[in-house]
């Protein structure tokens, strides 16, 4: 039978192939379509690495949010990057973004441990390629302040 999918090009500059754009709303975890099993190559390969950076994301999906607070309970290492001028833009108690903040920077770690979110408050374009390297950690500015956490 029959049937679109969605794959990745081994060779994306020569490929023939039909371009795919992948977007959603809301049901986007439905049977057909590649959002089922771009979440759990997602989950997958989270699982495997110690650092994330994110750039783009709003923190509105759910189903994301719930694979990074699986991923963030896991390992004390595992250490967040958010790339956003704005971040984190909202302050309520049930934004992920907020709880993110409160979790990971709202208070001094007992065991010494090194804070687990970075917040760079600029655009992708000024500082991507800066962020994707070792050194950078030392230029971050401070990030805001957290809400009381039960508060």
């Amino acid at each position: 039978m029959p049937q679109r999918r969605v794959r990745l090009s081994s060779d994306p500059v020569n490929d023939k192939e039909q371009p795919a754009v992948v977007f959603g709303q809301r049901g986007k975890l439905r049977t057909e379509g590649p959002f089922l099993e771009m979440l759990n190559q997602f989950a997958e390969k989270l699982q495997s690495c110690d650092e994330l950076v994110v750039v783009g994301y709003s923190f509105r999906d759910d189903h994301i949010n719930e694979y990074l607070r699986t991923w963030l309970n896991g390992p004390q290492q595992r250490h967040i990057v958010v790339v956003d001028p704005g971040f984190p833009q909202h302050n309520q108690r049930e934004d992920f973004r907020w709880e993110l903040v409160a979790y990971l920077r709202g208070r001094p770690d007992p065991n010494g441990l090194p804070t687990r979110l970075t917040i760079v408050q600029e655009n992708a374009q000024a500082c991507l390629a800066r962020v994707l390297t070792t050194e950078w950690r030392s230029e971050v500015p401070p990030a805001p302040q957290p809400p009381a956490v039960g508060a």
